[in-house]
């Protein structure tokens, strides 16, 4: 199966092998500096979410928030530790709704955090609110 990684250095997407990465890291194939293998989720624009969603083998997980938003600060956190945890098993994003409006027009946003689950490039799965660990990890595994 492969997984799609973005680049911190170029924002190049890769297409890598899980379980074949060396110490823990990827070399990116445009630049060919190191991406670090767990460091998802990666911050998107609504044109590059797109993107990875149709080019996408696993699950995509998008947690779309707003800096401003009290309620997406403490859902962070829980995002990113889950992200770690099925960091094999799905791609994870994160996406600025204030930057990036047009992801609330396309998926029908009314409010945030929203966590949206997509597989084989449809919606499957939209979610408002903040959840704990727990239930954002047994929402993901439905879709998987």
């Amino acid at each position: 199966m492969k997984k799609l990684v973005i680049c911190n250095h170029c924002e190049a997407i890769n297409r890598i092998t899980i379980n074949k990465s060396e110490n823990g890291y990827f070399e990116c194939g445009k630049c060919k500096k190191k991406i670090e293998e767990k460091a998802g989720p990666w911050p998107v624009t609504d044109q590059r979410l797109e993107k990875l969603i149709s080019l996408s083998e696993l699950p995509v997980v998008v947690d779309v928030y707003a800096d401003w938003c009290g309620p997406c600060k403490m859902y962070a956190p829980i995002f990113k530790n889950v992200s770690a945890r099925l960091w094999e098993k799905a791609d994870f994003y994160k996406i600025d709704s204030e930057s990036n409006p047009n992801i609330s027009h396309r998926y029908n946003i009314r409010g945030i955090p929203m966590t949206l689950i997509f597989k084989n490039g449809q919606l499957v799965c939209s979610q408002s609110g903040a959840m704990d660990e727990v239930q954002l990890e047994r929402l993901i595994q439905k879709y998987m």
